[in-house]
């Protein structure tokens, strides 16, 4: 994740020397980034929870979409819409998953999605797998990052 945050960073040096740029749509330089890319304590913004991932079905009209309710400790589970179909069967989404809870809520081809399940991508590009949470996690618990040395890139 660190390499992702430090390529966003160069990006943004690099527009804002050459005066800036605004997206490549025609622009003009736009507002000032609202977070330092390279604090360690950006992580810390995202509320990930620990969650059970149940009922996953396909999308009725988004052949790339699944739709599954996920648990995370609340009244009633969230209906969260993801972009797995292509990488994973429905069968290995079900159970212990980390989800991105602070997002606002959205429409994905007309179905509500009011979380992300977090997921990591091989370099390589051939495998997907959800990220789980440490054996023992409860559900509902949020995930927190503890003080780490800086490593190089």
């Amino acid at each position: 994740m660190r390499a992702v945050f430090q390529q966003a960073k160069q990006k943004g040096q690099a527009k804002q020397k050459g005066g800036g740029g605004g997206g490549g749509k025609g622009g003009g330089g736009g507002p000032a980034p609202v977070f330092d890319l390279a604090a360690d304590e950006l992580i810390t913004c995202l509320d990930i929870r620990v969650g059970d991932l149940k009922n996953v079905r396909r999308h009725p009209s988004a052949e790339k979409l699944y739709v599954e309710d996920i648990d995370i400790g609340e009244d009633a589970p969230r209906q969260v819409c993801s972009g797995l179909v292509d990488y994973l069967p429905a069968e290995q989404l079900e159970g212990p998953c980390l989800v991105v809870c602070n997002l606002k809520a959205r429409k994905m081809q007309g179905t509500d999605s009011q979380a992300m399940v977090l997921a990591a991508q091989s370099a390589d590009g051939a495998t997907v797998e959800l990220l789980k949470p440490p054996p023992g996690s409860a559900v509902g618990e949020r995930v927190t990052f503890g003080a780490r040395q800086r490593q190089p890139l």
